[in-house]
């Protein structure tokens, strides 16, 4: 009887030379092994473009972060221009329309911001949140301004997203005090 024997190759019934089994067993053992590479070659593979996620998504955090920080800065160097140019010249003439007000980059950190980040006191988050205020408040805000924006003609656009700046440092002051 030759062939595959009751229980496949090298079962009790097959006159299986010794040297062919163990041919057998070596190229199994081989092929094990070729398979265990290939394995740990995909997962180091996957390691390493795990690894590069992360430091693109970092370097990504880093830039956002960066951004972020301009955006800032260009907001109160605007802040800085308006206030100037309302002080030396607050006529009619010079007239502010909706895109020349510096709106912050985002409402939701700017009472954050103004308290000096996530960690501020209380006390510092209540003096920023009446220098934000004084800065945002419709009333406020239009008595300083509000003969330049008619001028300008976007008084509405104006007037509603102050209104939306001043409710958005308020919600955010009591989600702080609470």
């Amino acid at each position: 009887m030759s062939g595959t024997g009751s229980f496949g190759y090298g079962g009790y019934q097959d006159e299986v030379r010794y040297e062919d089994a163990r041919a057998r067993a070596e190229a199994e053992r081989a092929e094990q092994e070729k398979w265990a590479r290939w394995e740990a070659e995909d997962e180091e593979r996957e390691a390493k473009r795990a690894e590069r996620r992360a430091e693109k998504k970092a370097e990504d955090k880093a830039k956002k972060e960066k951004s972020r920080a301009k955006r800032w800065v260009k907001y109160d160097e605007r802040w800085a221009a308006l206030e100037a140019s309302s002080s030396s010249s607050p006529t009619a003439a010079d007239p502010l329309s909706y895109d020349d007000v510096p709106w912050p980059p985002k409402m939701k950190e700017l009472l954050e911001r103004e308290a000096g980040g996530s960690d501020a006191s209380d006390r510092d988050r209540k003096l920023a949140y009446h220098r934000c205020v004084k800065r945002w408040h419709p009333d406020k805000f239009l008595a300083k301004f509000r003969d330049r924006i008619r001028a300008g003609g976007d008084y509405d656009r104006v007037v509603e997203r102050v209104e939306a700046v001043a409710k958005a440092i308020t919600i955010a002051y009591s989600a702080s005090a609470a």
